[in-house]
């Protein structure tokens, strides 16, 4: 019973570090179109009070260099009675002025108080959200609400200790690409980001490797992303780059509304089955900011060998998504710009010289995006 107790409160510490870890992450992002604390008007205002004081102090602290308005009659105005009795009330006022030094060091301690409260509240706010969207997940999945932290924790250790995450590693190295090849097909969507006018924050949602990571650290972007396989997130937290381990819906479902300026996802939605795809997709769109962008790249079912063979050499897909279907469902969870965009055809020309239709189902592209704006 005691190996038993100890090891659920290892599992429980190790939740609470994930879960603290997003919330430093996310803290550390750009606060530009962030709800919440950020924009509360009384913390607001108390913040411009206190900086209101402090100026008036800072002022106050100076000898003067005019006297008072109330003293500035003949025969104060002619310059030598004038400097003189400068002198002499700065020299009166001497203790006044080391008070408000004093009083301003005191206002100072405090604003700093304040932000640190700030913060903290931020955070305690984010770890909330984080453990409500874990236990919804798992309540949903059918899941007791009071066994949810330790069985999610209990199925990630054992995917651990049966060498999955390091098996589905290699399969993606096997069948997928190298991270070269990954991160020049992915470059294709630099410049629709940079002429979007897109400047983050980015989230993206089963990093991986961190290829997409990588050039959005290129190009300046803030992002940060989201891996369940811990060896993943540990390849991408040894590049230095933002990562959160951890399940993506439950991360989506703990955002700020309006919160992002750009959504990824490459060959994630396959493996979510209904309804949970298209949860997916309206939780994109509630924390996509006004004018955001989201990507979503998947495999084409338009592609035979691709739908009937390739598909399945991943063990956790659920099922192909026809693209006509994923732009449909984008238009219904309120999208207002939809483009698909093929990608990666067998046969580059394929689709240039024509032919039977067979060909171009066998040649055609094997993948394809949604990109849509908010």
């Amino acid at each position: 019973m005691d190996n038993q107790a100890g090891a659920s409160k290892q599992e429980v510490d190790g939740l609470i570090e994930q879960i603290r870890q997003a919330a430093r992450l996310q803290r550390a992002l750009p606060t530009a179109g962030r709800s919440g604390a950020a924009d509360d008007p009384a913390r607001i205002s108390s913040s411009g009070a206190l900086d209101g004081y402090l100026a008036e102090l800072a002022r106050r602290s100076h000898p003067r260099t005019e006297l008072p308005a109330r003293f500035r009659r003949f025969p104060l105005t002619l310059a030598p009675v004038r400097s003189v009795a400068l002198r002499v009330y700065n020299l009166l006022t001497k203790e006044q002025r080391a008070t408000n030094v004093l009083l301003r060091d005191a206002l100072q301690a405090l604003q700093a108080a304040q932000a640190r409260s700030e913060l903290a509240s931020r955070e305690i706010a984010v770890l909330v959200d984080y453990v409500r969207a874990l236990l919804m997940n798992a309540r949903a999945a059918g899941t007791s609400g009071s066994r949810a932290a330790t069985s999610l924790l209990n199925e990630h250790a054992a995917e651990s200790t049966s060498g999955m995450d390091s098996f589905f590693v290699a399969l993606g190295d096997e069948f997928r690409g190298s991270p070269e090849l990954i991160r020049e097909r992915l470059r294709i969507y630099s410049p629709v980001v940079r002429d979007a006018a897109q400047h983050g924050p980015a989230l993206d949602l089963g990093c991986g490797r961190g290829e997409w990571l990588e050039l959005m650290r290129e190009a300046k972007i803030e992002a940060i992303g989201v891996e369940q396989n811990q060896a993943l997130a540990a390849a991408c937290a040894a590049k230095k780059l933002q990562v959160i381990e951890g399940d993506f819906m439950a991360f989506l479902g703990q955002s700020p509304p309006a919160h992002w300026g750009v959504v990824t996802g490459f060959h994630i939605i396959e493996h979510l089955g209904w309804p949970a795809w298209y949860a997916c997709l309206r939780e994109i769109h509630r924390v996509l900011c006004p004018g955001g962008m989201a990507i979503l790249e998947t495999p084409n079912p338009a592609n035979l060998v691709t739908a009937a063979n390739r598909f399945y050499l991943d063990p956790t897909h659920r099922h192909p998504l026809p693209d006509a279907l994923l732009a449909f469902a984008a238009m219904s969870v309120g999208f207002a710009s939809i483009e698909i965009l093929p990608l990666h055809p067998v046969i580059e020309s394929a689709g240039e010289t024509g032919g039977p239709a067979i060909l171009q189902a066998l040649n055609g592209p094997q993948d394809y995006a949604l990109i849509v704006r908010k």
